[in-house]
């Protein structure tokens, strides 16, 4: 269902390491006035079933509940497992392994970029990071596609972060528990005071949270079930309820396909292929995202039946192994093709 708000239509994209989507084709068919616009709020190191309508029962999250039943909730999908190549994969349209992560050169093309040719204002708010999170300036937003950036360029490792507003340094903070609200702050002070009215809009809410260093706010710290996580989460819930309020929309997500165009799909080390998934050797990603439960072997998953992938096939399906390890060495050998072509910047 779509929802007239003061001329326009609205989408809302709520992502979690997501992967963004094209809207090229809708822009080019109708007029400007008429474009839908474009909202992203997305998070970090969330996972699906920190949400009360994935069956958390600490976790209280109604706003997130609406959205997921006015709108579509997917229930077999993935996203990439770090910040880096999420973003960059959302951001361009294309597999991280090309659009390069952390290290997401000037040459690629985001979306942002493409609708600001069709008539779009755009903005970014909060964590960037495929500038090798330092302000280099090709790299970073006002040059890839955003009339308006106010964040982070990397992430809150140390408890600390520095903020710029478009290409200019504004203060930093170690208050973790702050960032939340204030890029909700600076996202509804957009959508009040900064956009044209006339013109369609795309806002890109990247937000630092739930990535390590975790905080919350004083009026969160200890109010959920799940400890401090789960005051984040619950902020974060609280917080996306008061940008839909300025909103006053209901979920929509175009598109009428039953399925989806692809059959494989990639990602840092591992692919999907219909109910299979398949995943390189590996206990430790980028040396923080540890696992030493997990042994250094291939694995394979039936996800249809077994969609908390706690049976190894590979063994017992060697075949299929073969098959998607080789179409991930692909992949993998053409992005070693263009790196060869793409200097960074």
């Amino acid at each position: 269902m779509t929802l007239k708000i003061m001329s326009w239509f609205c989408m809302v994209l709520f992502v979690a390491f997501g992967r963004a989507v094209s809207v090229q084709a809708v822009a080019a068919e109708v007029e400007v006035s008429h474009r839908p616009n474009i909202l992203i709020v997305f998070t970090d190191d969330q996972g699906y079933a920190d949400l009360a309508c994935y069956g958390n029962t600490k976790h209280k999250t109604p706003r997130l509940d609406q959205l997921a039943q006015e709108g579509t909730r997917f229930t077999s999908f993935y996203a990439q497992h770090v910040c880096g190549p999420s973003r960059s994969a959302l951001l361009t349209g294309r597999y991280p392994i090309r659009s390069m992560g952390w290290q997401m050169p000037a040459s690629e093309i985001t979306l942002a970029e493409k609708l600001q040719k069709v008539g779009y204002q755009t903005a970014c708010i909060g964590k960037w990071d495929v500038s090798s999170r330092k302000a280099i300036i090709p790299r970073m937003p006002n040059a890839q596609g955003f009339d308006y950036y106010f964040g982070t360029l990397g992430a809150n490792d140390s408890g600390r972060v520095a903020f710029h507003e478009n290409n200019t340094a504004a203060g930093s903070t170690d208050d973790m528990g702050s960032l939340t609200r204030l890029y909700t702050e600076k996202a509804i002070d957009y959508l009040k005071n900064r956009r044209t009215a006339d013109k369609p809009f795309l806002l890109y809410l990247s937000h630092t949270m739930m990535h390590e260093v975790i905080g919350a706010s004083e009026a969160f710290k200890g109010k959920s079930a799940g400890s401090l996580y789960g005051d984040v989460v619950e902020e974060f819930d609280h917080e996306t309820g008061r940008l839909l309020d300025v909103l006053d929309q209901t979920e929509l997500l175009l598109g009428k396909r039953p399925q989806g165009a692809r059959d494989n799909f990639y990602y840092v080390h591992a692919m999907r292929q219909g109910k299979w998934k398949y995943s390189k050797p590996r206990h430790c990603m980028y040396g923080y995202a540890r696992d030493k439960t997990r042994a250094e072997v291939e694995e394979l998953y039936d996800l249809e039946a077994d969609i908390g992938e706690t049976t190894n096939l590979a063994e017992t399906h060697p075949e299929k192994v073969a098959e998607l390890k080789a179409l991930l060495e692909s992949i993998k050998g053409d992005a070693e093709d263009l790196r060869g072509m793409t200097q960074i910047r």
